[in-house]
């Protein structure tokens, strides 16, 4: 027996109901691929047409914001770098 291929892009885990109490169960599979464990911390953030609602792991979160916040440095110390050589009076490019 072949096992089902996983692609990149293959994302669809089904669909939830929303029970009584507002609450929704992550299917299984979701969970496994995903790595989510018990107790894990969750961050649901709803979009600003109030049509979305996208939930991501908060240290996922976390991990994505200091790699933007060390991106962010080093593109200022570029740029800072070339203001400088350009107000050094300096020929290069």
């Amino acid at each position: 027996m072949t096992d089902k291929p996983k692609y990149r892009n293959d994302h669809f885990y089904g669909t939830v109901t929303v029970g009584e109490r507002g609450q929704i169960v992550i299917p299984a599979e979701a969970r496994r691929d995903l790595e989510i464990e018990t107790g894990e911390k969750l961050i649901v953030l709803g979009m600003p047409n109030k049509n979305h609602l996208m939930i991501c792991k908060l240290d996922s979160i976390r991990e994505f914001l200091e790699m933007m916040t060390d991106q962010l440095r080093r593109a200022e110390e570029a740029i800072g770098a070339e203001t400088d050589s350009s107000q050094s009076g300096s020929s290069e490019p």
